[in-house]
C-alpha cells in the first residue's frame, strides 16, 4: 500500500544494516512514499532514475525533481549534472566481493569514498587506485545544527597548529544511497577537482574538470597534472592558441591517453548534455562564456586520433 507506506504483509527482505529503516520489514520505501518507491519490496530507491533513464543515460528530470540546491550557483548545476548522468547506474547489481569499491546511489560512490579521509587516494583491493576520500571533518565544541563540516585533507591539517589540529574530528559516514548525501558527495567531489586548478583555469576548463570529477577515476592531483601549458603534438591538431579556444589546458592529450578514450569523452557528451538541460530548467551557468564548440570538438578529435578513418 504506498499510498499508507505500508506493506500488506510483511516484507521478505531482511535489510540493511547500514540503513536502519530498512530492518522495519513492514515500512515501504522507508516509510516515506513520495519520495522513494519499492516495486519489487526488496531495494527502496530511485525509479524515477533508474527505472526511466532516457536514451544516453542521462536523467535530467531526476536531477532537477531531486537536487536540492540553489539553482543560482553554477556549482550546484555541475552537481545537479553529476548525478543526472550517474544515477542511472544503480541498475546493475553491486557484486558482494566488490560491494565496498563499487559505486552506489544516485551519485555513484563507494564505501572505500565515503570512509577515506578528505583528498586521501582510494586504494583498491587487488592494486590499482579509484578516486579519493570524501569524508570532511567537524569541528569539536561547535553545536550549529546541522553541524558545519570542513574539508581540507591532511597534508593541509598537518599545517595548523596542534592546538587548532586536535580541534577537527572526522564526520560520521553517511549513506551515499540517501540523495541528500549523494548530493553532498558529488559536490565535494566536483569541488575538489575544481579548486585544484588554482585560480588559473577559465570557464571552460573548470567546466571539463567537472565533467571528468563527477566520475569516480579523475581526482585533484590529476587535475594538478594536467595543468601544464606546453603544448604536444596530438593538441597541435587544433592549429587555434590556447587563449582563443578558451582554455589554459590542453584537454585533448587527456583524453587521448585515456586506456577507454571513447568513454571518457562519452562522458563529457553526457556531461554536457545534461547542464544544457538543467539550464533549460532554471539552473545557472558561471558568468564566464563557456566554449561549447571546444568541448565539443574534444570527443570528435579523440575518436579521431585513436580511430582515424
Amino acid at each position: 500500500m504506498p499510498n499508507d507506506g505500508r506493506f500488506l504483509t510483511r516484507d521478505t527482505w531482511m535489510g540493511d544494516y547500514n540503513r536502519p529503516l530498512s530492518l522495519n520489514r513492514w515500512m515501504y520505501g522507508y516509510g516515506n512514499p513520495v519520495k522513494y518507491t519499492d516495486p519489487s519490496g526488496n531495494k527502496p530507491g530511485w525509479p524515477e532514475c533508474v527505472n526511466t533513464t532516457p536514451l544516453n543515460r542521462i536523467n535530467i528530470e531526476y536531477a532537477d525533481k531531486n537536487v536540492n540546491l540553489d539553482k543560482s550557483n553554477w556549482l550546484n548545476t555541475y552537481t545537479a549534472a553529476g548525478i543526472a548522468v550517474q544515477c542511472w547506474a544503480d541498475l546493475w547489481p553491486v557484486k558482494p566481493w566488490e560491494a565496498d569499491q563499487s559505486g552506489q546511489g544516485p551519485a555513484q560512490i563507494s564505501n572505500f569514498q565515503v570512509s577515506a579521509p578528505y583528498g586521501e587516494t582510494v586504494k583498491l583491493i587487488g592494486g590499482g587506485e579509484n578516486g579519493f576520500g570524501i569524508r570532511c571533518y567537524l569541528r569539536i565544541g561547535l553545536s550549529k545544527n546541522p553541524p558545519c563540516t570542513y574539508c581540507f585533507t591532511e597534508d593541509e591539517l598537518e599545517k595548523m597548529v596542534p592546538e587548532v589540529r586536535e580541534k577537527y574530528v572526522l564526520e560520521p559516514i553517511h549513506d551515499q544511497k540517501d540523495i541528500t548525501w549523494a548530493t553532498i558527495y558529488m559536490k565535494r567531489k566536483i569541488m575538489a577537482v575544481t579548486k585544484a586548478c588554482r585560480g588559473k583555469c577559465t570557464s571552460t576548463d573548470l567546466f571539463v574538470a567537472a565533467s571528468l570529477g563527477q566520475g569516480s577515476g579523475f581526482t585533484p592531483q590529476n587535475m594538478s597534472e594536467v595543468s601544464n601549458p606546453n603544448p604536444d603534438d596530438v593538441d597541435k591538431l587544433y592549429r587555434i592558441p590556447l587563449d582563443e579556444r578558451g582554455v589554459s589546458i590542453h584537454w585533448l592529450r587527456y583524453f587521448v591517453d585515456r586506456r577507454d578514450p571513447h568513454a571518457t569523452s562519452a562522458e563529457l557528451n553526457r556531461f554536457a548534455i545534461a547542464v544544457q538541460g538543467l539550464v533549460a530548467k532554471g539552473w545557472a551557468l558561471p558568468p564566464e562564456r563557456i566554449n561549447w564548440q571546444y568541448i565539443a570538438s574534444i570527443r570528435y578529435w579523440t575518436i579521431q586520433v585513436r580511430h582515424p578513418r
